[in-house]
């Protein structure tokens, strides 16, 4: 063997080793310097200098580590992951309660999880290699990362996943397995949406929730659709409060739902936990629903699958496709969902008045608000939630004015938009076999996954508006627009993801043609 200077790589039979038996303790021998890729030893001075210049830096980190007590080999991203959540879930308080609820484990592990499997933290080895551009990577990719409708993540999901692993780097550094947290102030986070409230397409005023309420139909699948919109427009709820609402939590002797952490759900946090005013319009309702069941039953239980046990209860996933479908019908062009429900609770009671304790009336403050949508600070009130208006009503108690809840005729109006929706589907469907297919646009490079899901994306954005600017319902776009019942409930919930770039552009083309309104004819004498 020839040595190249001191402490530097020597040659063996033309290529180049490392003798790192100093290094004996951390598990250092001689070995082969290999470049990355490569199967043999280097036979290049200046490569062999670099990477035995490499090697030494890693084994008198791992020294250093043993010198202080640490462990010595990196844990792996995935393996230290999972020590970290099952320290989340170990951690409790002074009285022995959790710290953190079953639904912010789940939160986190979601968020870190889905970082995890980005391609660019699947190449890193060790959480000690992670750079601060494999973190730069993993946020672009994380930003077309698509959701079960297709839709890439929000920009605030975004950044509510990287917060939990950088949680994670830097449980890291104070383990000692790095010196710094490579997602701190990374260039590549979104930046935060500043909301307001004064964006009016967040809420219903009180004529639109009437209407919305007096639309809502019941389905096979969702047969208390018309409870469940109801409840959710009274109480301000979240998804899963709503939807976990058990028979005991609603205490008629006290006029209020109780809102607490039960089999079925776990609430967001502490100040969520909350007893809500059970208003004149709900208390009909759950006396109804309430009467003769087991305390313990879920107020709202989904549909049992066929062969699933008789003895499970599940609890309803999503209303969201039920509230736009009574929102096209409602003639709404706002976007509804059940938190634009919760957006209009919360608007509704600020334009309301409630006794004081002298028995004068005066505006709902912030923080009696606060109380009944569980939130622990006014500050999401005055700049989220809280949407200005100029409605004022002079009532104690929460009413849109909905007409009374005749199920018979809800049932039987629900029937008969079903059939028209078949009829229309069939009616599109001749008129697509009658009409010539269209030619297939085969000029210019085919297009990448994710170029395919933006342009699906875009011209499902462009239909939307269309049809809603139009003021159709389902029924419309199907007949109008020849699309398929499935396409348009698709496409106009934003699950787009099944169908091709080439079939939601015909859609348009033809949604475009349907909707363009036709030219003014010039008037005599003008």
């Amino acid at each position: 063997m020839t040595k190249i200077g001191t402490g530097g790589p020597v040659k063996n039979g033309g290529r180049y080793w490392g003798n790192f038996l100093s290094f004996q303790a951390v598990g250092g021998r001689r070995e082969p310097l290999v470049p990355e890729g490569a199967k043999l030893a280097t036979t290049n001075a200046r490569e062999a200098r670099r990477l035995f210049e490499v090697r030494r830096t890693f084994y008198h980190d791992r020294l250093a580590r043993l010198t202080a007590g640490l462990t010595v080999d990196s844990p792996t991203l995935a393996a230290y992951a999972a020590t970290f959540l099952s320290r989340l879930v170990r951690e409790v308080r002074v009285d022995g309660s959790a710290v953190h609820s079953v639904h912010s484990l789940d939160r986190r592990r979601r968020g870190i999880m889905t970082c995890l499997d980005t391609p660019a933290f699947r190449a890193v080895r060790s959480v000690e290699a992670l750079t601060r551009q494999q973190c730069d990577a993993m946020l672009r990719q994380l930003a077309v990362v698509p959701k079960a409708s297709g839709e890439a993540l929000l920009p605030a999901t975004v950044r509510s996943y990287a917060a939990e692993m950088s949680a994670l780097l830097g449980e890291a550094v104070l383990d000692g397995l790095r010196t710094d947290n490579p997602l701190l102030n990374q260039r590549a986070m979104p930046k935060p949406k500043l909301d307001t409230a004064l964006d009016d397409d967040k809420f219903l005023n009180r004529e639109e929730g009437r209407r919305l309420l007096d639309f809502l139909l019941p389905s096979p699948r969702l047969p208390l659709a018309v409870e469940i919109g109801a409840v959710f427009l009274y109480t301000g709820g979240r998804r899963h409060e709503v939807l976990g609402i058990l028979v005991r939590d609603v205490d008629f002797l006290r006029g209020e739902v109780s809102l607490y952490d039960n089999g079925y759900r776990n609430l967001k946090n502490r100040g969520a936990r909350r007893r809500i005013p059970l208003w004149p319009a709900m208390r009909m309702i759950f006396e109804r629903l309430c009467a003769g069941r087991d305390p313990n039953e879920l107020l709202f239980p989904a549909v049992r699958l066929c062969g699933a046990p008789q003895s499970i209860a599940n609890m309803i996933g999503d209303i969201n496709g039920t509230l736009r479908a009574a929102a096209q019908r409602a003639r709404i062009t706002k976007k509804v969902t059940h938190h634009t429900l919760r957006h209009t609770y919360i608007s509704a009671r600020l334009t309301m008045q409630h006794r004081s304790l002298t028995g004068v009336l005066v505006p709902v403050d912030e923080a009696l608000v606060v109380l009944e949508v569980g939130h622990t600070t006014t500050e999401m009130i005055r700049t989220t939630y809280g949407h200005l208006t100029r409605e004022r009503v002079a009532s104690t108690m929460l009413s849109y004015g909905e007409a009374a809840m005749d199920y018979d005729t809800r049932r039987a109006l629900a029937r008969a938009d079903h059939g028209a929706r078949i009829s229309a589907g069939l009616a599109a469907k001749k008129m697509r076999a009658a009409a010539p297919s269209a030619p297939v646009l085969t000029s210019g490079p085919p297009l990448t996954t994710e170029e395919a899901s933006h342009r699906r994306k875009e011209i499902a954005r462009q239909i939307r508006k269309r049809v809603r600017a139009a003021r159709w319902l389902d029924a419309d776009f199907v007949a109008r627009a020849g699309a398929t019942p499935s396409e348009a409930s698709g496409v106009m919930r934003g699950d787009h993801a099944r169908f091709g770039v080439e079939r939601l552009a015909e859609l348009l083309e033809r949604v475009v043609s349907a909707t363009a309104r036709p030219p003014r004819l010039a008037q005599h004498g003008r």
